[in-house]
C-alpha cells in the first residue's frame, strides 16, 4: 500500500497553533543537531529501502509466516545495519564491537526499531542479555573462546534462560540444578519438576542454539546457589536439540510474536567445568568452590534489562500519547449547529484546560525518559552501585 502524501488540513494547522518550535524540540530530544541528523539518516536508509516495505500486514500472518518473514528481514537488516556503521566510522576509530552492541540496542528500543519490526526484533535478547552476560560473567579466558564467535553468529545464536515455569523474580526458587561430577569435571543438568522447565526465554523457541543458564549450582550434595552456565541446546550443524534437551516454542501470545519464546527442559545434559561463566564465581577442579567479591553480580544481567524495559516502555507511551494526540486533531464527531462542520475532539478535550494539564503522559514520560537515556543515570535514580552491579569489581577471589 502506498504512502499516503497530503497532511490532514487539521493537522496542519494545529502545527502551527504551536506554542514551540518542533525543530528546536526534536534537536534537545535527539541530543543535538548532530544526533539529530544521524537518527533522520538512519531511518532514511531503512524506511526508503524496497526491501524492508512489508507487503503483507503481519496481522494476516500465521504464526510461523510471521517468524520466518520477521527472522529474514532480522538478518538483512543486521547486514545492511553493520555495513553502514562501517562506513560511517574511520578506519583509524572503527566502532567496537561492544559499542556496536549498545547502537543496535539504542535503535531496536526507539521508533526505528518499533516501526521496522512491530512483532519485535527476533534476536534481540542475543544482543540483549545474551552478549552482555558474556561480558559481565564470563572470565577473560572464556570471553576470548566465545564472544567473537557469538558476536559474529558463529556457530553461537544465543539467549538469557532464568524464568521457569513456577518461579519469576524468586531466584533462590529456581528449581534448575547443576550437579559437579568432580571425577568427569563435568556439571550434570537437570530439569527435576515440570515447573523446573525454563518457560518464556525470547529465541528460544526456534532460533537460538545457546543459553546462558540459570541453575542451582550443587557439590557434594551442597548447595552453592544459583550460578550461569553456557549450555549448548542444538547441534551446530542440524540445529535439532541435543541429546537430554527439551525444547521448543510456547506458540502465539497476544504480542511480540516475532521473538518466538520458549520452553527448555534438561536430562542429565552434561558440560564441560570451564562452561560455568566464572568472573564472579568459579568452581576448582577438586570441587572447591571460590566464592566472588560480591554476590549481586549475578544479578548484572537483569538490573540492566529492566533498566531498558523502562526505557523501551517510554517510548510505547509516548508513540501511544503521540498517535492518540494526532487522532484527536484529525477526528471529528457531533455538530453544536445544524449545518456546521464536526467538532475536533481535541477542541473538547483543550476547552477542558491546559494540555499538559489533561494529557500528563507526555510531560511524565518525557522527564522519565530524558532521565534514563543512560544505564548510568537510572543507576544513581535508583541508588544502586553501578560499579558493584554492572561494571564488576576486581577485588581478590576468596575460598568460600
Amino acid at each position: 500500500m502506498a504512502p499516503a502524501t497530503a497532511i490532514n488540513p487539521d493537522l496542519v494547522q494545529e502545527r502551527k497553533n504551536a506554542t514551540i518550535n518542533s525543530e528546536e524540540f526534536a534537536i534537545w530530544w535527539a541530543g543535538g543537531s548532530n544526533e539529530l541528523y544521524k537518527k533522520r539518516e538512519m531511518a532514511k536508509l531503512f524506511y526508503e529501502d524496497p526491501q524492508f516495505v512489508d507487503h503483507q500486514h503481519i496481522a494476516n500472518m500465521s504464526h510461523k509466516e510471521l517468524y520466518e518473514y520477521t527472522t529474514e528481514k532480522a538478518v538483512r537488516f543486521l547486514l545492511k545495519l553493520r555495513e553502514y556503521l562501517k562506513k560511517q566510522q574511520p578506519e583509524a576509530a572503527p566502532l567496537t564491537p561492544i559499542e556496536e552492541m549498545y547502537e543496535l540496542r539504542a535503535l531496536m528500543g526507539g521508533p526505528l526499531g518499533s516501526g521496522l519490526f512491530p512483532a519485535n526484533f527476533p534476536l534481540r535478547l542475543h544482543y540483549s542479555m545474551f552478549l552482555p552476560t558474556l561480558l559481565r560473567q564470563a572470565s577473560d579466558e572464556q570471553c576470548k573462546l566465545w564472544l567473537e564467535k557469538a558476536w559474529n553468529f558463529d556457530g553461537i545464536i544465543g539467549t538469557y534462560a532464568q524464568t521457569e515455569l513456577g518461579h519469576g523474580t524468586y531466584l533462590r526458587g529456581l528449581e534448575t540444578r547443576a550437579d559437579y561430577d568432580i571425577e568427569k569435571q563435568e556439571f550434570i543438568l537437570n530439569s527435576p519438576t515440570l515447573t523446573s522447565y525454563k518457560w518464556w526465554p525470547g529465541g528460544l523457541g526456534l532460533t537460538v542454539n545457546m543459553v546462558v543458564l540459570m541453575a542451582q549450582l550443587y557439590i557434594k550434595g551442597r548447595s552453592y546457589g544459583f550460578q550461569p552456565f553456557l549450555v549448548r541446546i542444538r547441534n551446530e550443524k542440524t540445529h535439532e536439540p541435543e541429546p537430554g534437551v527439551d525444547v521448543g516454542d510456547i506458540g502465539p501470545r497476544i504480542g511480540l510474536n516475532g521473538v518466538n519464546n520458549g520452553y527448555l527442559g534438561l536430562k542429565n545434559v552434561r558440560i564441560p567445568l570451564n562452561q560455568m561463566l566464572s568472573r564472579n564465581n568459579q568452581v576448582l577442579p577438586d570441587g572447591t568452590f571460590v566464592k566472588g567479591p560480591e554476590p549481586l553480580l549475578l544479578y548484572g544481567t537483569m538490573v540492566y534489562v529492566r533498566v531498558m524495559i523502562v526505557r523501551d516502555v517510554s517510548v510505547n507511551l509516548l508513540q501511544a500519547a503521540t498517535i492518540a494526540t494526532r487522532y484527536s486533531a484529525v477526528r471529528r464527531q457531533g455538530v453544536e449547529a445544524g449545518g456546521q462542520q464536526e467538532t475536533q475532539i481535541i477542541v473538547v478535550v483543550r476547552s477542558a484546560g491546559p494540555m499538559f494539564e489533561y494529557h500528563p503522559p507526555f510531560g511524565t514520560i518525557l522527564a522519565i525518559f530524558k532521565k534514563i537515556k543512560s544505564v548510568k543515570n537510572f543507576v544513581k535514580i535508583l541508588k544502586i552501585p553501578i560499579v558493584a552491579l554492572i561494571l564488576g569489581s576486581k577485588r581478590r577471589r576468596g575460598p568460600a
